[in-house]
């Protein structure tokens, strides 16, 4: 246990003389009783020194240079006043082959940086002051090896505080593959050397801790995937000059060394491949890299050992000409060929090129106009059943996102609608259901394509297939056209009969053409991707 000071103020009433300054009169202090002081710790100076768990286990190249083989922290957080640290004693613990002269000796130019201020190192950590000079291990087998550093300048360790510090080293071009190294504080009684910095008393302390073993390496590694984040279904693509994405890469280095990226070669396995693309771009986030096959200065891209990147590919399309280019043309961008990315390791100076091949993006499909489909959820709210021939029971808006029209008509297109029916009717009269445009013309009238007895309000899910039949539906590009569909819900008379209409995200679920082209477009698996639900109608209790 601690010593302890505490003073107190025995009776200011009798203990305290005190008088006024200018009327000279005596007056009588209060309380008059003892006053506590507080009661303070005896405190010796004290540290604490761990090597740490970081960095985690890796390889390290041949050749690396100015590696950060381990760290540790000197703490001085119960220590009653700051503490000066003047030396330190590293250990080096080598494993290697039988037979070699490797050994400690193989990590070279030693030296001890510390954490003393806001800035980076030029290696890019925190560890910004060098406090060593640079020293060599000497071992030539499997020993453990120590090296002495006397700190300059030494180091304060505040008290309550803590300082970090690194070890710093090469890996010898003579170091054997599959050999460890694992540095640490030496971990005796001793090899810290401390003293208070204001009573100058010796702090002893012994080290805790194990360095992480360091395996030696040839060289980096390269894996090429599509990111999983870019989206696995493929959309729709325009023709037009503004730049869309059409793939996504992961270039993922192993944890071994830096990798500069030199060059990206992708190549597009869709149709018409030359006449779809005036030209690619390329992006690490945000900023542009380059275009077409691309070329990287050094240091323009560099994948950290452990880490990755992503290189994003847009394309700027030429405009479709009903000849080379036509809609429905499809572009998918891939790393074709082991070799198509190329990198140097920063460690080793050695080609580390890809091995993956056929590395697909999902395929795009390119037109000049395409629809965006809801169901207006505000026009058809849901609601009660009115037992009518003709209910409102969903309301589609159809948005062109392109520059030509887009046209619905008998000849070429199709909608597909389906119906959650929950009822008991036994009639099996064929009851409808009617599209109509926005001026109240009839587009088509359906009857259940997927039973025999039509639309009989049995419960189940029905198919509804549209193919304007009756009259045609143009979508100006830009604009929106609404679809009313109306429902003979006259048989669902029920409690809690009910009706709902929703979009099955099946490709011939959609189908339409561009400018009357007779192209049956079927695109009803992207453009009601995930399915669209409408709101439900009840007979009410």
């Amino acid at each position: 246990m601690n010593d302890t000071i505490k003073i107190d103020l025995d009776d200011p009433s009798t203990g305290v003389v005190a008088k006024g300054m200018t009327s000279n009169d005596s007056v009588t202090p209060s309380p008059a009783s003892a006053v506590s002081g507080n009661t303070m710790v005896v405190q010796a100076a004290a540290l604490t020194a761990v090597t740490n768990t970081t960095p985690a286990i890796r390889s390290v190249v041949i050749g690396q240079q100015d590696f950060v083989w381990s760290t540790f922290t000197l703490s001085a957080s119960n220590s009653g006043e700051d503490v000066n640290v003047s030396t330190v004693v590293v250990e080096n613990t080598a494993t290697v082959a039988e037979g070699t002269d490797s050994g400690g000796e193989d990590v070279d130019n030693v030296e001890i940086w510390a954490d003393l201020t806001s800035g980076s190192s030029a290696r890019g950590d925190v560890y910004e002051t060098l406090v060593s000079t640079t020293k060599q291990f000497t071992g030539t087998s499997a020993t453990d090896t120590l090296l002495t550093f006397n700190l300059n300048p030494i180091v304060t360790v505040l008290k309550n505080s803590s300082v970090s510090f690194a070890v710093v080293a090469d890996l010898s071009a003579s170091a054997e593959v599959d050999d460890t190294f694992a540095i640490s504080l030496d971990t005796d009684e001793g090899d810290v050397t401390a003293n208070g910095k204001t009573t100058g008393s010796t702090v002893t302390l012994t080290p805790s801790g194990a360095g992480q073993a360091m395996t030696v390496a040839t060289g980096g590694t390269l894996t090429i995937s599509v990111d999983s984040s870019y989206n696995s279904t493929a959309p729709l693509l325009m023709d037009t000059s503004a730049e869309q994405v059409v793939g996504a890469f992961r270039l993922a280095a192993n944890n071994t060394e830096n990798l500069n990226v030199d060059s990206i070669k992708i190549t597009d396995d869709g149709t018409n491949g030359n006449d779809v693309v005036a030209s690619f771009k390329f992006y690490s986030g945000s900023t542009l890299l380059g275009t077409v096959a691309l070329f990287l200065a050094s240091g323009q891209l560099v994948v950290s050992a452990g880490s990755y990147k992503i290189v994003t590919v847009k394309a700027v399309l030429n405009d479709i000409d009903g000849t080379g280019f036509v809609n429905g043309d499809t572009l998918e961008v891939t790393i074709a060929a082991a070799g198509d990315v190329d990198t140097t390791g920063l460690a080793s100076g050695a080609a580390v090129d890809s091995t993956e091949e056929n590395v697909d993006a999902p395929t795009h499909t390119v037109y000049e106009a395409y629809p965006t489909i809801t169901l207006d959820l505000v026009a058809a709210p849901g609601g009660n059943l009115t037992l009518n021939s003709n209910q409102l029971v969903a309301v589609l808006k159809i948005y062109n996102n392109g520059d030509q029209d887009i046209t619905f008509e008998a000849s070429d297109s199709n909608i597909s609608m389906q119906a959650v029916i929950v009822g008991d009717d036994t009639d099996t009269a064929s009851e409808t259901i009617t599209i109509k445009d926005e001026d109240g013309n009839t587009l088509d009238i359906s009857t259940d394509a997927t039973v025999a007895a039509d639309f009989n309000s049995a419960s189940g899910t029905l198919q509804f297939d549209f193919d304007f039949s009756t009259a045609a539906l143009t979508v100006a590009p830009g604009t929106t056209e609404r679809i009313y569909v109306y429902a003979d819900t006259s048989d669902l008379e029920d409690d809690n009969d009910s009706i709902q209409i929703w979009l099955d995200d099946v490709a011939a679920d959609l189908e339409w053409a561009i400018d009357n082209d007779d192209g049956e477009y079927q695109e009803g698996d992207y453009v009601f991707k995930n399915d669209i639900f409408g709101m439900t109608y009840t007979n009410p209790t």
